[in-house]
C-alpha cells in the first residue's frame, strides 16, 4: 500500500483526546491566538522572530509527493507559550515506511516525537503521535505525552508542523 493511500485507523472525532480534536479543526488559529497575547514583556530569541513564525502559520502549503517526506533528515523546535517564543537548534529525525504505514521520528535531541502521518489531502498531513524526553521508550498517541500536528509544505524548502501535547503548542520545522 502507497502512503498516498494510507487511511486514518480513526475519525478525528473519535480515538483522539476533546482538545487535539479542537486544535486539529484549527491548528494556525491556535497558535495565532498565543502569539495576539504577547505584550511587551515577551522574549523571543531574536527580533524577527515573531515575523518569522507568523509567515510560517499563513497557510499558503503546496502539494506533498510522498518521496519527498523520507528525503527530510533534520528537525527543529519552536516552542510558543504564554511567556514568549524559544528557538531551538536542528536534530536528526527520519519519515519511514515500516509496515503500518509512514512512520516520524526525532532521532537525537532530550525532546522526540515519533509517531504515524497520515494524509489529510494533497499539501496536508496528521501526526498522531506521542513524546518522550532523553532516553526514554517511544510511546504511543493514548498516553499522557500524546502529540497531534498537521504537517504542510510552505516551499521545496520548508516543511512545517503544528503540534498540540498537552496543551503546549509548538512549531516542527523540517529540512533535508
Amino acid at each position: 500500500m502507497s502512503f498516498s493511500q494510507q487511511v486514518i485507523p480513526m475519525s478525528t472525532n473519535e480515538g483522539l483526546f476533546p482538545d487535539d480534536v479542537d486544535f486539529l479543526s484549527n491548528p494556525h488559529d491556535a497558535m495565532l491566538n498565543i502569539i495576539d497575547n504577547y505584550g511587551a514583556g515577551t522574549y523571543f530569541d531574536y527580533p524577527q522572530q515573531l515575523d518569522k513564525i507568523k509567515s510560517l502559520l499563513v497557510d499558503d502549503s503546496l502539494s506533498i509527493a510522498d518521496s519527498e517526506l523520507t528525503k527530510l533528515t533534520k528537525v527543529k523546535k519552536i516552542i510558543l507559550d504564554a511567556g514568549g517564543i524559544y528557538e531551538y537548534n536542528y536534530f536528526k529525525c527520519a519519515f519511514t515506511f515500516n509496515g503500518k504505514g509512514l512512520y516520524y521520528r526525532k532521532l537525537a535531541g532530550s525532546q522526540r516525537q515519533s509517531g504515524y502521518v497520515y494524509r489529510k489531502d494533497d499539501s496536508h498531513l496528521l501526526f498522531i503521535g506521542g513524546s518522550t524526553v532523553n532516553d526514554d521508550p517511544l510511546t504511543t498517541y493514548d498516553v499522557d505525552n500524546s502529540v497531534v500536528g498537521l504537517l504542510y509544505k510552505k516551499s521545496s524548502a520548508d516543511y512545517v508542523m503544528l503540534c498540540h501535547e498537552n496543551n503546549h503548542h509548538y512549531i516542527l520545522l523540517f529540512s533535508k
